[in-house]
Parts: C-alpha cells; structure tokens; sequence
C-alpha cells in the first residue's frame, strides 16, 4: 500500500506513487505544482499534458521557441514568453525533463488546470 494518498483521487494504492512535476515561468516568478500520483495518472497526466511537450536533451531544442506549445502561435522575432518545463518520475526508470513554450492565453489555461502556485 502506498504512504500517502494520489493527489488526484485522494486514495492509497497498492504499491507506490509517481511523481510529475510542472513549473512555468509566469512574469518574473515561476509557478509550479508537484503531485504525488498513482501509476494511470501518471501516465494520463503524461499523455494530456506532454504529449505536445519536447522531451530535453543535451542536444537542446528540435523545435522553435518562437511558438506555442498549445496552440502553435507564433510570436516574430522573440521566443514565446512562458517557458514551462515538466519532471516526470516513473517508478523504474530514469526520470524525463519535457519543456514547452507558451503564449499568455494558453499559459493561463495551463496554470488554471493544473492549479500551479508560486514558489515559494
């Protein structure tokens, strides 16, 4: 049975819990939230939210930083102003940091959702 309960259904289970993190750079601060998650949110939370996420690397960024994550707007001339990253620890493995970028409207979205608070 797992210590704690899964921040997402509030029950233990059987065997231990993951862990994502997400954290964005919202103005001068950043926002993040970390959750405490069962196996299936895990990997629900992996496909809603970073499956448009690009997985880092040491060779750094395959895509543009000059367009959304979300909604693929592109911003001319300066890279999208919220940069977000995403830790993700699966029971086993080695643990994966994905990073996006996005605009102001699809941040607010983002932060509304996964209910990200300022660090502290």
């Amino acid at each position: 049975m797992s210590r704690y309960p899964c921040d997402l259904h509030g029950s233990r289970v059987a065997g231990p819990l993951e862990s994502i993190r997400f954290t964005a750079m919202h103005g001068a601060t950043s926002v993040t939230r970390r959750l405490r998650v069962c196996p299936s949110h895990h990997q629900e939370l992996r496909r809603q939210y970073l499956g448009e996420w690009e997985l880092a690397t040491e060779a750094g960024p395959s895509r543009p930083i000059n367009v959304c994550t979300s909604c693929k707007q592109t911003a001319t001339n300066r890279a999208m102003p919220h940069p977000t990253y995403a830790y993700s620890y699966q029971r086993g493995l080695d643990p994966e940091e994905y990073w996006g970028n996005y605009c102001d409207d699809c941040l607010e979205l983002l932060v509304g959702q996964l209910k990200l608070e300022p660090d502290s």
